[in-house]
């Protein structure tokens, strides 16, 4: 008789789980002669213990601002001295945000340098998701970027959405934001050594040419 041990894996895998934190919204700093306008809203979690596996969105709840190209938003952590820029749109982009936006790390939706080639300053970026991007420089479109750089870092600490303002006239407010993250699920205390004992006990036996399951 052969015993083969069974893999109880429900008991001895973590899984992971999406969780989103909120922060509050803010107007936008205008511009002036002498000074970039800036602006920021932060959330601050603690007591998690959590280690990130991934950033997965950004969404900013009604976000209106005219002339989106004076404009560069990005996700900061002082903590970590990290940031990523979500959306950075060419200096002449002259559309406008006016809606609700879910920023994330693609290959394949349109950024918002892309959305708005073309457009004027009557265009309103209509509400979705695209593709995060950095500043091209100029008039030119910027490559995309993603969370990377947070990955593996703990998830405790202050997040900060920051919007720098570079030129004079237009201004704008964010209603509020929201982080998206990824996290692994720790086993609850005991479950390795519950799934182990399972896995003494679970074994097959062969008897008269059928296979049975059985506990010993």
């Amino acid at each position: 008789m052969k015993n083969l041990l069974v893999p109880i894996s429900a008991l001895l895998s973590a899984v992971s789980t999406a969780q989103t934190y909120h922060g509050a919204g803010f107007s936008l700093v205008d511009a002036t002669s002498s000074s970039v306008g800036y602006a920021s809203s932060s959330i601050v979690i603690s007591g998690t213990g959590a280690t990130l596996t991934s950033i997965d969105s950004i969404t900013l709840t009604n976000l209106t601002h005219t002339w989106m190209g004076d404009l560069e938003i990005d996700l900061y952590n002082p903590d970590l001295g990290v940031y990523v820029d979500l959306v950075s749109p060419p200096d002449l982009d002259s559309s406008n945000f006016n809606g609700t936006y879910t920023f994330v790390p693609s290959s394949i939706l349109s950024t918002v340098d892309e959305a708005t080639v073309g457009q004027g300053t009557s265009y309103d970026l209509p509400s979705g998701s695209y593709a995060m991007s950095t500043y091209g420089g100029g008039s030119a479109n910027g490559s995309r970027t993603d969370f990377s750089d947070f990955a593996g870092q703990s998830l405790d600490g202050t997040w900060t959405l920051e919007v720098w303002d570079y030129a004079a006239q237009d201004t704008g407010a964010c209603g509020s934001w929201s982080m998206t993250v990824t996290t692994p699920v720790p086993e609850p205390a005991g479950m390795t050594a519950v799934g182990l004992g399972v896995l003494l006990l679970v074994r097959k036996k062969r008897r008269n040419g059928r296979v049975l399951t059985g506990v010993a």
